[in-house]
């Protein structure tokens, strides 16, 4: 199981009916995020010993909550287009 890797959107003009998609590599946005999460991590430990939290039930939970956004489709119309974004 991975954390979603594309998004694809979706845009269609409701005047004329065009229709634009958009390919989003998310896996960049990821690659970005691990230098900053890895820095941060020593310190959520120790916030999290220090509060009493379960550190890595708490971050295996946020893996299950990233991992299962794959197939999430989200559509928003509005009067003049009609968007639709699938994560892949």
């Amino acid at each position: 199981m991975t954390p979603p890797l594309l998004a694809i959107v979706d845009i269609q003009r409701k005047a004329d009916g065009r229709m634009y998609h958009v390919w989003l590599p998310l896996f960049l946005i990821w690659l970005l995020l691990l230098p900053l999460a890895i820095i941060a991590l020593p310190f959520v430990i120790i916030i999290g010993l220090i509060v009493g939290i379960q550190i890595f039930a708490a971050l295996g939970g946020l893996m299950r909550v990233l991992n299962s956004l794959n197939g999430t489709e989200v559509e928003i119309d509005q009067t003049r287009r009609h968007i639709t974004i699938h994560l892949v």
